[in-house]
């Protein structure tokens, strides 16, 4: 039986040219560039610098508040972009091209075989109650703080990184003088 190798699997174990063109597509071809990280950490940056983050509990879940929905939108940018560019065959590589999405849901059209294993639900429930999952994020009682404020002051949810600082700033003093 022939074994089937996995270019993904093999990685660490040789140096290819094909990762340096990988890494560089990354940093430079708009998907998660090097910039857009800088970015935010600049961003984040001055807040501190500016004496408006401490690090304490109440202001890193009013970070959360304010910019996570911003930060998941841009990576599920990154995903969508992706999982619809086209990987390359390559000379003397027998590893399958096409779209990543393509190939995941449809592996057959793209010259790969197929291993998706059929799991029980029985399985797949004890694995889920074995599962830690970490779907909140933020404090809840912080985050029910900053809609109640939100909605008193008739203000609503950044839909830039600097309308989320200006909400940091907004409800930052006044969901201080709640807690503390």
């Amino acid at each position: 039986m022939a074994m089937k190798t996995n270019a993904f699997l093999l990685d660490g174990m040789f140096q290819t040219k094909c990762n340096q063109r990988i890494e560089s597509w990354w940093n430079n071809s708009g998907m998660f560039p090097k910039k857009v990280l800088k970015f935010w950490m600049d961003m984040f940056q001055t807040i501190k610098d500016d004496g408006h983050f401490s690090g304490d509990f109440l202001d890193v879940n009013l970070i959360r508040f304010c910019f996570m929905n911003l930060i998941q939108d841009e990576l599920k940018i990154v995903v969508r972009t992706w999982n619809s560019h086209k990987l390359r065959s390559m000379k003397n590589v027998m590893t399958p091209c096409g779209r990543p999405e393509l190939m995941y849901n449809l592996p057959e059209l793209c010259g790969a075989d197929n291993y998706l294993y059929v799991v029980k639900e029985a399985e797949i429930v004890v694995c889920e109650q074995a599962c830690t999952k970490t779907s909140i994020i933020y404090d809840q009682n912080v985050f029910d703080l900053c809609i109640y404020e939100m909605e008193e002051n008739n203000w609503t949810e950044a839909a830039c990184a600097s309308e989320g600082t200006d909400l940091y700033l907004l409800l930052r003093p006044i969901i201080r003088n709640f807690v503390l």
